[in-house]
């Protein structure tokens, strides 16, 4: 008889984040926001079925309306990105806001999670973010892929 191999739980973890980008959120929540606990609910659910449906090109236009303070900026504009590099580290991202700090503010928590110790941890072999552009409105990394930030 065969005997089965124990898969760690970090292995599966790591799948788990890669292919979903609920998982994604929730195992990176602790990394942009660890003093806030996340409560997930049926908006994010729907926030994220959509945006992977964007990042599969099955949605070409997608307009997100919710209140303000749901995780919008945070799901969009820092989790969405840093997961789509990972398995797509080529993409070229335009975020843009009405207000300059707001568009920085996120630009900055994105490529803060990027760098952190937990992501790296996990896909720093995918791809290097640039020492000769990374600032806070304009980043790229090492497979022509880059973030910019413009209001």
């Amino acid at each position: 008889m065969q005997q089965l191999k124990a898969i760690p739980i970090e292995a599966i973890d790591i799948a788990l984040a890669e292919r979903s980008l609920k998982h994604f959120m929730q195992q990176a929540w602790h990394v942009v926001e660890p003093n806030t606990p996340l409560v997930w609910g049926r908006h994010l659910d729907a926030m994220v079925m959509h945006l992977e449906a964007v990042s599969r090109g099955t949605i070409q236009n997608l307009v997100i309306t919710i209140p303000p303070g749901a995780t919008k900026s945070l799901t969009c504009s820092v989790f969405w990105p840093a997961w789509t590099w990972i398995n797509r580290p080529w993409i070229r991202w335009l975020t843009a806001s009405n207000d300059s700090d707001l568009v920085l503010r996120d630009a900055v928590s994105c490529r803060d999670l990027i760098n952190s110790d937990w992501y790296q941890d996990r896909w720093s072999g995918v791809y290097h973010l640039a020492f000769d552009q990374n600032v806070k409105g304009w980043y790229k990394n090492d497979k022509k892929g880059f973030r910019t930030a413009v209001s």
